[in-house]
Parts: C-alpha cells; structure tokens; sequence
C-alpha cells in the first residue's frame, strides 16, 4: 500500500504478511491512506482501528 502498488499481495509471493499488530509491535503508530480519486493523503492511528489486531494490513483498504 504505501508503495504505490495494489494493497493486495499477489497469489504465491513469497512476502511478509504484516498485521495490524505487527506494525505496532514494530514501533509504527501511523497508517498513511490516500485517496485513488481525490489523492488526499491521511494519517490514521493504528490504536484507533476496531479491528482485530491479526487483520492484514492489505484489508484496511476497503474500510478507509
């Protein structure tokens, strides 16, 4: 996602799958989102999410 790239992992790469939980575990405490249409960038805390902590990353897309 934050590569510029589709948020989904493609089937069978060989890549980390990184979690809500992962990310904070790692020292992050931001989510940078933006907007396909409007190309407006926001910043989301990852504390503020209701969502499981095992949620992949790639799945927030929808809901932001």
């Amino acid at each position: 996602m934050w590569a510029g790239g589709p948020a989904m992992p493609s089937p069978g790469d060989p890549q980390a799958e990184p979690t809500i939980g992962k990310a904070m575990n790692g020292g992050y405490d931001l989510l940078e989102a933006k907007c396909n249409r409007c190309d407006r960038v926001s910043l989301v805390r990852l504390r503020a999410l209701r969502q499981p902590r095992e949620t992949p990353v790639w799945k927030l897309e929808a809901a932001l």
